[in-house]
């Protein structure tokens, strides 16, 4: 499963990512709404 992280918080972003990583999901990353969006709606 492919998720989507969009969170503005630098250490935050990291741990969610590499949390959900350890677990096995494909992780792509955003740091903040606009670059969420776009990744959205082009991945």
């Amino acid at each position: 499963m492919r998720i989507l992280v969009v969170e503005d918080d630098v250490n935050l972003n990291r741990q969610l990512v590499e949390a959900l990583q350890e677990a096995g999901y494909v992780v792509d990353q955003a740091l903040d709404g606009e670059e969420g969006h776009f990744l959205g709606d082009t991945e």
